[in-house]
């Protein structure tokens, strides 16, 4: 009986043994989870840091945004102010010719412009160059209409006699030439 009374205590000596460790182990991972739970908060912390963050810089950015926005529409204007009056002083432009003024949306008459649904055919095709009176004199109705709407917008109402559209068109490129 004593060798049994000994097994018992052993036994009992190994399960205080083990239930030292699985406590030790509990504290551990109570210790391991209030470290997580602390790591968290810190790292909620820095994404409402980031957030707030991304916030600026998304306000910045469309700030910024519209002051481009704002010189595009400028430096678009200043270009064909300049090209006009470039054009005013070359008389017929048979000796110098003519600069090519951009259309109200920035873009160029003699560019076309692709469908943006990938399309064959272009939204607007490239229009002849205007490089001196006699373009305009021998332009037809057809391209005489859309540099109208080019440079007046799409709205604007096109005469229908040959002579008061390319009227419109040298004055909206800059030419003082009778035509």
């Amino acid at each position: 009986m004593r060798g049994d009374l000994n097994v018992v205590r052993t036994a009992q000596a190994t399960m205080r043994g083990d239930l030292n460790v699985v406590r030790t182990t509990q504290a551990n991972m109570q210790t391991n989870q209030t470290g997580m739970q602390t790591t968290l908060a810190d790292v909620r912390t820095s994404q409402r840091g980031m957030e707030r963050t991304l916030a600026d810089v998304q306000t910045t950015l469309a700030e910024h945004g519209a002051t481009l926005d704002d010189h595009g529409t400028k430096l678009g204007l200043l270009t064909r102010i300049c090209a006009q009056s470039s054009n005013r002083l070359r008389g017929p432009g048979t000796s110098i010719a003519f600069c090519i003024v951009p259309f109200l949306d920035d873009s160029l008459p003699t560019v076309p412009i692709p469908d943006p649904n990938g399309g064959p055919q272009p939204v607007r095709p490239a229009l002849p160059a205007i490089l001196n009176v006699h373009a305009i004199r021998s332009m037809s109705g057809a391209n005489l209409r859309l540099y109208i709407q080019g440079y007046y917008g799409p709205d604007q109402n096109v005469p229908h006699m040959l002579q008061a559209r390319r009227a419109l068109v040298a004055d909206a490129v800059g030419c003082t030439v009778e035509l």
